[in-house]
């Protein structure tokens, strides 16, 4: 899966406040320029590794620019509230259990 840039704004500002051009960041941090700018608009993932060096680098949680993609959230239809978060499996497990039911 990877790490996704949550936005690309906040991305950009984050980088600016290191005080570094993107192309300085970028080799600062083992990446190319072309990759770092693929990844802030969001159209690269980043590793676990490279996503906690970014916001590391640049001083912020990695939480508040980068989404895990390995985690889902499911919404289920509570007075329109989210309920809970699932990962992967769990989803998987359940749809295994409903689907074995419906053959019953």
């Amino acid at each position: 899966m990877g790490y996704k840039v949550k936005n690309t704004n906040k991305f950009m500002a984050s980088l600016r406040k290191t005080g570094n051009s993107q192309s300085e960041f970028a080799f600062k941090v083992g990446v190319s320029p072309q990759w770092l700018s693929s990844v802030a608009h969001q159209r690269k993932c980043a590793s676990k590794t490279l996503a906690t060096l970014i916001s590391k680098e640049m001083n912020v949680d990695l939480e508040d620019i980068f989404l895990n993609l390995g985690v889902a959230l499911v919404e289920t239809k509570t007075n329109n509230s989210v309920d809970k978060t699932e990962t992967k499996e769990e989803i998987r497990e359940w749809k295994s259990s409903k689907l074995e039911t419906t053959k019953q």
